[in-house]
This record gives structure tokens, sequence and C-alpha cells, in this order.
């Protein structure tokens, strides 16, 4: 256990400073996969290697650390860090939520108040100073824009004063940290980002976050109607523009899913959809996509929530499985080059280089039928083909 005092006049110093606004950080890129506190473990982490990705996103509760006013036990969280980091792996680490010390109700309360902005400040920055210079990703709060996670409804003029009073001191005491803010459920994010626009809070972020999943609660959307194409160019002109010094920011997916509980999604549609969508992502230069999760969880089995997994709750693999760790294995290092076009407005056929070689994903959201990709003929299936024009033979 450790007191707060430790690096008090630090703190102090941070708190009552300013910072004015400089380039942000460059994100490393990477695909990962969200793990909830308890599952990150040794064994679990054997998976997401095993998976090719890079990141592993999760979250480190103010409640679980500062368990008394002003008294910390960070031991949870050293094995944590410690863990994912010698799996040789990235973290993405949510930084969230209320504490009921502060007067909230419950952790998944709003920051309502300047008694609970300055604690959740506190903490925060003792957070990053513990872990500063590790190449971690800070998220400030997950889905503040929705009534699960900022309850009793979500209030953005309440997120925006706590995420910038992060923000302003993180940039003074800790410039070289990344950070993204907001991290948003699609529902309503234009008005939160019109809320965090006027506050301020863009001159001093990294990044940002939204999360994509089906729109509506009968109706499947795949991944290419999703309009993640449009949304990233919107969202990024506009931090672009509203920043100072006009520096373009990256958007971020920290959140992607498809539920085998939804009706019409079998395993294998989920990895067709995952793998789809994780090659648009990365042809729109998203340097971070993150699926939901790893594991079948233990909700109610007729939830959408119960089934976002691509491992079952018995530790067999699903179908999706095999297939997200081959695509993440082929776009691993791999830079985006165009999108080939042909006469079908539904064919979806994206070239890439690696290694000096051309590197070809291609699908149709439309009939099957053939198309000639640089001298061959490529049946096109709503299956994702993988076309490494290095032997010019599908693999």
């Amino acid at each position: 256990m450790k007191k707060y005092s430790v690096i008090i006049f630090i703190l102090l110093v941070l708190f009552f400073s300013t910072a004015e606004s400089k380039a942000a950080n460059k994100i490393m890129e990477g695909t990962g996969i969200n793990l909830i506190p308890s599952l990150v473990t040794s064994e679990n982490l054997n998976y997401v290697k095993d998976l090719n990705l890079k990141y592993v996103r999760t979250g480190i509760p103010w409640s679980r650390v500062e368990y008394k006013k002003n008294e910390c036990d960070w031991s949870e969280y050293d094995t944590l860090i410690k863990t994912i980091e010698d799996f040789n792996l990235k973290p993405m680490i949510i930084i969230g939520f209320n504490n009921p010390l502060y007067g909230a109700d419950e952790v998944f309360s709003g920051v309502s108040n300047e008694d609970q902005r300055k604690g959740f400040t506190k903490f925060a920055l003792n957070l990053i100073a513990r872990y500063k210079g590790r190449k971690i990703v800070w998220e400030i709060w997950n889905e503040p824009n929705i009534g699960e996670f900022w309850k009793p409804s979500p209030n953005a003029f309440d997120y925006a004063l706590m995420a910038k009073s992060v923000l302003q001191k993180t940039r003074y005491g800790f410039p070289d940290e990344i950070i993204i803010a907001p991290a948003l459920a699609k529902p309503n994010s234009g008005m939160f980002l019109d809320v965090c626009e006027k506050a301020g809070i863009y001159d001093y972020i990294d990044g940002i976050s939204l999360h994509f999943y089906k729109s509506d609660g009968n109706t499947v959307v795949i991944p290419e109607w999703l309009n993640i194409s449009r949304i990233n160019k919107e969202v990024t002109d506009r931090i672009s523009s509203a920043r100072a010094d006009k520096q373009a920011i990256p958007m971020v997916v920290s959140e992607l899913g498809y539920s085998t509980a939804w009706q019409q999604i079998s395993e294998d549609d989920q990895g067709i959809f995952l793998q789809r969508e994780l090659i648009i992502n990365k042809a729109n230069n998203i340097p971070i996509s993150i699926i939901h999760t790893l594991f079948d969880l233990d909700y109610n089995l007729n939830s959408d929530e119960s089934k976002f997994g691509l491992i079952k709750k018995d530790l067999s693999l699903k179908s999706s499985y095999e297939m997200v760790k081959r695509a993440a294995k082929e776009l691993n290092g791999a830079k985006f080059i165009k999108r080939y076009v042909t006469s079908d407005p539904n064919d979806f056929i994206f070239e890439f280089s690696r290694n000096n070689n051309t590197i070809i994903f291609a699908w149709t959201i439309g009939k099957p039928h053939k198309a000639n990709i640089y001298g061959t003929t490529v049946e096109l299936l709503d299956t994702v083909k993988m076309l490494d024009f290095s032997t010019a033979s599908l693999h």
C-alpha cells in the first residue's frame, strides 16, 4: 500500500498548472483484444500471442486502487501491467471509473462535482506517473455517452470538464504519454464531440476512439455499411481544425465486435465480419483496432454480451478464432497502398505492401463472381481471399 503523499509535491504543481498545446504523440499501430482485468493472466495471454495480436485493452478502476481516501494499493495492477509486458504486448488502459469514497452512488456514476473531479484527476495523474515511459495507451473512461457507463445519464459537459482537468495536467507533467479521449459508443457521439471541442480538449489528445457495432437490435450491420471511412474522415478533420496547431489526430477503434448470440450470426459469420472490419480499418489508417472480446462472458445466455468472444465458456475455440489469427498475421507490418477498383461497387479489394511484396485482400458483398486482379483470376465471395503477389498464389 502506498499513500499519495509519496508524490504530493509533484501533484500540487501539476494540479495548479496548465499546459500549452503540443504536438501529438504517435500511436503505435496494432490489433488487440479486450480482457477484463481478472482475465489478464499468463494462460490467457498465450491466446493473445497465438492470435498475432499486439494490444491488450483493459481497465484500472479508481475504486480498486484508492480503497481509503488518500491510501492506495497498486499491487494488483503492478502485476497486471508486468504480465502484459512480459508477453511483449502493449497495454491499452482505461482510466476509470468513479469512487464511492467521493460520494458516488456506484463506480459507473458520472463524475459530477468538483470533489470527484479533483479526486479522479489526482488518481489519473498518480496512475500515469507510476507507469510512465512504458508506451501505454491511456484512455479516459469508457463510453461516457451511454447510461451504462455514466449514470444516471450521460452528461457531456461533466465528462469534458473531467477529461480536460486530466489532460491539461498530464500534458504538463508527462508530455510523452499517449492519451485518448473521449472513447465513445457511436450513438449520440456527435453531441459529445461538439461539447468536447468547445471545452478545448482536442489540443491535448493524441487520439480519439469510436466503437463500431451494429446499429439496432434486429439487423446485423455488415462492416461495409458501418460508414467507418466517412466517419473517420469527418471526426479526424474536425479535430484537426479545432486544434491550435491544426495537426491531424487519428481515430482509433477501441471496440469492435459481432456476437454469436445475434440470431443472424454464426461463428463463421463472426470471423468473416471481424476480418473484413480489421482490413477496412487498416485501409483507413486507423492505427489501433480492438476486438471485443477474447472469451464469451458469463452473462445470461440470451444476452448479446454473452457471446462476443472468440473462445467459448468451455474454452473450445470458435471458427472465428482462426480467421482472426490469419487476418492479424497478414496485416501485421502491412502498409495500405490503395483500393483496387472493379466495375462492381460491391467488390472490396485492398492492396497493401509488406516486405516489398504486394498483399491483396479481396471479397464481395454482392453475388459471387470472378475478377481479374493483376492478371490473376480470383473468385470473389463474401469470405476474404488473401493474395500474395510475391508468389501470385492464394494462401
